[in-house]
């Protein structure tokens, strides 16, 4: 077998060492990022509906025991890990609205309620 035929059985297709580690090295870097690109395309308008969907459901549900006459604000996109939800409504006792934070996990879809924020303004008063 001729030293030019055994070339082709290098990794690469090189017969030089430098340029073949840098075909195969930018090759390689390709491949690796490709993934990462195509993730952060990866989420469509209908995904992020979804996901503010399900954040709103769960969050309402968590709350429903603590609040009645509840309203629920979605974060659009939430943080890398988590859904963010703020909560207002009428404490079982209370005369006056009141607020919470939803913590939506978005790797398990657990919920978490924080405590109570205080009396929510007027709406006339917002700004």
């Amino acid at each position: 077998m001729s030293r030019r035929s055994n070339v082709y059985a290098r990794p690469c297709g090189h017969r030089h060492r430098t340029a073949g580690r840098r075909r195969c090295f930018a090759l390689f870097a390709l491949i690796l990022a490709e993934p990462v690109v195509s993730t952060a395309h990866a989420s469509s308008e209908a995904a992020w509906e979804s996901f503010r969907a399900d954040v709103e459901n769960r969050c309402t549900a968590a709350a429903q025991p603590h609040l009645s006459d509840i309203r629920v604000r979605v974060d659009p996109f939430g943080s890398a890990d988590y859904g963010l939800a703020l909560i207002d409504g009428v404490a079982e006792r209370a005369e006056r609205r009141s607020q919470l934070i939803c913590v939506y996990d978005k790797h398990d879809a657990s919920v978490q309620l924080g405590t109570a924020l205080g009396p929510v303004e007027a709406e006339d008063s917002a700004p």
